[in-house]
């Protein structure tokens, strides 16, 4: 059993990358690299993934890690050359384009990271909430 929670939760990952660095900026390729429509999406598919993984997979922390692994460092090796702001250093405005940069791509995947460590610290805490009390 707990091999199959391992390799589901892998898999949710992988998946997850692949929806959102080529799936989806292929499908949707007037709103990348990037958008408000993209970086909600972004934020929104990771969301639900980790809500998914908490209440119907695997609720270890441990297997969280995991794919939180492999995940980054899927988007380190492939990250679309600027897809959600990643690697981007400047802002858009006055017709000053941002400019990729491999150094900001650490930078990045560091706040990335950061995000996905806080949405699954919530989802754990209000999960155990839930089962705790519910009637």
């Amino acid at each position: 059993m707990k091999n199959k929670k391992i390799m589901f939760t892998v898999i949710a990952f992988v998946l997850t990358y692949l929806l959102q660095f080529i799936i989806f900026p292929a499908i949707a390729t007037n709103y990348f690299p990037r958008s408000n429509e993209a970086t909600v999406f972004y934020f929104g598919s990771f969301t639900l993934l980790i809500i998914i993984l908490e209440l119907w997979i695997a609720s270890n922390i441990k297997f969280w890690i995991l794919g939180d692994i492999i995940y980054i460092a899927l988007v380190f090796i492939y990250n679309g050359k600027g897809l959600y702001g990643i690697g981007l250093e400047g802002i858009n405005l006055d017709e000053a384009q941002p400019q990729y940069n491999f150094e900001y791509i650490v930078i990045s995947i560091a706040i990335f990271a950061i995000y996905i460590i806080i949405i699954e610290a919530l989802v754990k805490v209000f999960s155990s909430v839930w089962r705790k009390y519910r009637i």
